[in-house]
């Protein structure tokens, strides 16, 4: 049968090539596997789209076939022209769990294009850590699967490489693009479809020539592709062991596969000392969670914040109990801001905050560390409510804090979260010592505070609630046990399921795509708490 392949020379005269510089629009070459085990290789603008013309270029690539002992075969391939299928296919069941290729493509438009491209043959990511990269893909792009979501680390030439962008495409829904960090590192929250493309586009200002034609620059595109098992995401299927101490008012955080507890209040309720404050900084892997692992405490503390981002913890105030147990109460905010490398266990101070602060909420949102909520203690006096909010930028060099519009209000013991650009404020007590079950945004982008539906409830509800966005739904558990979710519309509270034991001053924390953690906390009947919840959110729509 006649093979229809695309000439260099036709894609370089403006043919497929044409969109080349848009990672949305251009062809690129993909791997796959068939039902039966063999390798696929084709070259489209989609990975659903199999019957585009192959480039002659393509035709003679090299294809190879990775095993987890670090074995690389080179694979037999045959070309394929059909109907649904125009390409190239092993002549054999490959035994290998990674399919790669890297192909010099030519020069378009002064630059020369050099193509790589990836298959994950496992449905199970936690193996994917476990094969050896070849060496051979300059650009590599390496996904895993983590409690919040998709998380996908880009290298070029062996270092991680920051600011590149990488498109995720699932199933049938939009592709998602979004830059690396300073790691090399984009998190894709969005839930797992049966399949998953990747692209990534990456240019050097390199020049040469190639057959006689110069170039200016070097561009290079990699593809991956893969399908994940939901129930083999093994995180989600572990009962993860309590934390070391029963504890309220702590800080907790999920960063890099781990959750992180800081601090917090032991003993019995409404006791305050220097006793009363846990004398715990631990983490537990979310992966494999077999113990927890202690970590270097700075201070002991309670009613801070504790957020992660990238590879990094950030600590934010809290409130520090200098006298002993027993002892008239003598209660002080802090101003503390730190951060802690996950890497190499090490703190290192922030700027502090604008003032001292405890028993209020911080967030991590489009790389900026918001905090509201709160009052000031300072020894025996009552303490002052604080009306202020606070942003943070998470850049390169050393940030100050900027401040947003004043709350219209005055709450402490409040939960903070983000949903559709806005910072949420949720429930608390106000200056007046009423329990709240009132809900306020604030718009980032016109600065202008809002009102939205209460959280349902009476009594004690609302008072040390916590929120979290997943998935870009807005949830809210506290007193009375229901995780609550709010409408897409913004109208309404929607029940989402209920807690085995329902709790307040916990952390509601992310395990994956559709399940939260419900962390520590205390509880009405029996006190303090050390136990971890796996809860599943209800993520429809449909409302």
């Amino acid at each position: 049968m006649f093979t229809r392949f695309i000439s260099v020379t036709w894609i370089l005269s403006g043919g497929i090539m044409s969109l080349a510089p848009s990672v949305a629009t251009a062809h690129f070459p993909w791997l796959t596997s068939d039902a039966d085990g063999r390798a696929l290789m084709y070259f489209s603008e989609s990975v659903q789209e199999t019957n585009y013309l192959l480039p002659e270029a393509m035709t003679t690539t090299d294809i190879y076939s990775l095993a987890t002992d670090g074995t690389q075969t080179k694979l037999d391939m045959e070309t394929v022209d059909s109907k649904e299928f125009i390409g190239r296919r092993s002549a054999a069941v490959f035994a290998g769990e990674v399919l790669e290729l890297k192909q010099q493509y030519g020069i378009y438009h002064g630059t020369l294009l050099t193509y790589y491209a990836k298959h994950y043959r496992s449905h199970d990511p936690n193996g994917w850590r476990a094969i050896k990269p070849s060496g051979r893909l300059q650009l590599d792009v390496v996904p895993a699967w983590t409690p919040q979501g998709l998380q996908v680390a880009v290298t070029w030439q062996n270092a991680p490489l920051k600011n590149a962008q990488v498109t995720c495409r699932q199933g049938v829904q939009p592709p998602i693009s979004m830059a690396t960090n300073d790691e090399g590192s984009a998190q894709f929250p969005a839930a797992v479809p049966d399949s998953t493309a990747l692209t990534v586009q990456y240019k050097v200002a390199a020049s040469g020539d190639l057959e006689g034609k110069k170039f200016d620059s070097q561009t290079h595109y990699a593809t991956v592709t893969f399908n994940i098992d939901k129930n083999k995401i093994a995180a989600s299927e572990k009962n993860l062991p309590p934390i070391p101490q029963a504890v309220a008012s702590f800080g907790a955080a999920v960063c890099n596969g781990s959750l992180y507890v800081y601090g917090g209040h032991q003993g019995k309720a409404h006791q305050h000392s220097r006793d009363n404050l846990a004398q715990q900084f631990c983490r537990i892997s979310l992966e494999h969670p077999t113990q927890w692992e202690p970590l270097t405490m700075p201070q002991p503390l309670q009613g801070l914040a504790l957020v992660g981002h990238g590879s990094h913890i950030f600590r934010l105030g809290g409130m520090e109990a200098r006298n002993p147990q027993g002892a008239d109460e003598d209660l002080h905010s802090v101003d503390a801001f730190a951060k802690f490398n996950t890497a190499t266990h090490t703190w290192s101070k922030l700027p502090s905050l604008p003032e001292a602060r405890s028993s209020h909420d911080a967030v991590v949102f489009n790389n900026n560390i918001y905090i509201a909520g709160g009052w000031q203690l300072s020894g025996v006096s009552p303490g002052t409510w604080l009306s202020t909010a606070w942003c943070f930028p998470l850049q390169e060099g050393i940030g100050e804090w900027q401040r947003l519009p004043d709350p219209p209000f005055q709450r402490r013991a409040i939960a903070l979260a983000h949903w559709k650009n806005c910072l949420v404020v949720l429930g608390g007590m106000d200056e007046n010592d009423q329990v709240s079950r009132r809900v306020d945004q604030l718009n980032l982008s016109s600065g202008q505070w809002s009102v939205l539906p209460d959280l349902p409830g009476h009594g004690m509800d609302g008072f040390g609630i916590s929120a979290w966005n997943l998935g870009g739904n807005l949830f809210a558990c506290g007193t009375d046990g229901i995780l609550y979710r709010l409408a897409d519309d913004g109208s309404r509270w929607l029940k989402s399921n209920t807690l085995q034991e329902p709790r307040f001053f916990h952390r509601l924390l992310p395990l994956n795509h559709d399940t939260l953690l419900v962390v520590a906390g205390t509880s009405l009947h029996n006190g303090h708490l050390s136990n971890i919840e796996t809860i599943n959110a209800e993520n429809r729509k449909n409302d």
